[in-house]
């Protein structure tokens, strides 16, 4: 998703963890080599909460989005993954 938003919008992307590696310092470090100035974490979270706050905790000081909360397109998102797994599902299964 990071390479979608990157691509779309126009922007370099790294993508980070809020409990693994790479975390949001590594993210940012590699942004910044990469000569980008201006930072914002978009969390692809449903609601805040635990992990949201780990983000914020972990990069206080930079710009963060909301969380996807009830967005009208994460319904497409949903039904284009279940498609997907679908599909995969129907191949796996014809082919055994």
């Amino acid at each position: 998703m990071a390479d979608r938003l990157a691509d779309r919008l126009g922007v370099t992307a790294e993508i980070c963890f809020a409990t693994s590696e790479p975390g949001v310092s590594i993210a940012v470090d590699r942004l910044r080599a990469r000569g980008v100035d201006h930072i914002v974490v978009a969390p692809w979270f449903l609601a805040p909460g635990l992990l949201t706050d780990r983000l914020r905790t972990a990069a206080p000081d930079l710009v963060h989005a909301g969380t996807l909360g009830a967005h009208p397109l994460l319904a497409d998102v949903v039904w284009d993954r279940y498609d997907a797994t679908l599909s995969a599902s129907m191949k796996w299964a014809l082919s055994a």
